[in-house]
């Protein structure tokens, strides 16, 4: 999108007074396990559970979409707006990692006055903070409702995530919510990780001093999990910080 297309969003639609045809509608998607879903072993797992081959998620992702010079995305937080930078790309509101991509969907006819009365309908209503759920009512299933109210198409993927999801819930549960699941899986499963390994290959081969290892093994584990359990609670903490920062741009 030009710098023009971007400034006529910003004004609602109009340049120098001159209205245009529509108002264009743009989708951000954040990969949220750290591009692990787009790597030859993610595919992998990906094709493993889904419904099949046709149906296997591009990425596991946070989504939301550009309107209005706004972009608008749902988490447990409820429905998040903020200004759109003219000439870069949207931080998200709600704690995601890698901007996976950006894409134009098509213009919509709807006002900036009928979207927000519908944003604020639905915020009050089935996507209110509190009933977020990973299946039902996820970030992706807004952004599905929200294009479809804008009469624009949506990302194919979308439709791959929402069958993945209602196919594996608990799996992806841990990458849902506000990102707070996905902070903890960001922390903790490199520390597993490494745990497991240490149990599995290092005891796995004792020497003479095989004992001495594991007592050392022990020791590396116990200090892993504490400073695991400091990370989390200072990512809780920061989650805090987020949802009273906020509270006051929630529609």
């Amino acid at each position: 999108m030009n710098s023009l297309q971007r400034l006529s969003n910003l004004i609602g639609g109009t340049v120098l007074g001159t209205p245009l045809s529509g108002t264009s509608v743009e989708a951000l998607c954040w990969d949220i396990t750290l591009g692990a879903a787009g790597t030859g072993f993610g595919h992998m797992i990906l094709s493993a559970t889904s419904s099949s081959e046709e149906m296997v998620p591009e990425a596991i992702d946070h989504v939301g979409i550009i309107v209005y010079g706004h972009l608008y995305e749902y988490g447990d937080l409820g429905v998040l707006r903020s200004v759109v930078p003219l000439e870069s790309d949207p931080k998200s509101k709600y704690p995601v990692f890698q901007l996976r991509s950006r894409e134009t969907l098509g213009e919509t006819t709807k006002t900036q006055e009928e979207f927000e009365a519908w944003v604020a309908e639905q915020n009050e209503g089935p996507f209110q903070g509190s009933n977020y759920d990973v299946v039902t009512t996820s970030c992706v299933v807004w952004a599905m409702h929200a294009c479809n109210f804008l009469e624009i198409p949506y990302p194919e993927n979308w439709d791959k995530l929402c069958d993945w999801a209602e196919e594996n819930k608990t799996v992806a549960g841990l990458f849902g919510g506000s990102g707070v699941a996905s902070r903890r899986v960001q922390i903790r499963v490199p520390q597993k990780i490494k745990t497991f390994a240490k149990k599995h290959f290092k005891r796995g081969s004792k020497t003479d001093d095989g004992n001495k290892e594991e007592e050392e093994d022990d020791e590396t584990e116990d200090n892993g999990s504490k400073e695991d359990d400091n990370e989390v609670k200072e990512a809780n903490e920061d989650d805090d910080e987020i949802n009273n920062a906020t509270q006051s741009t929630r529609l």
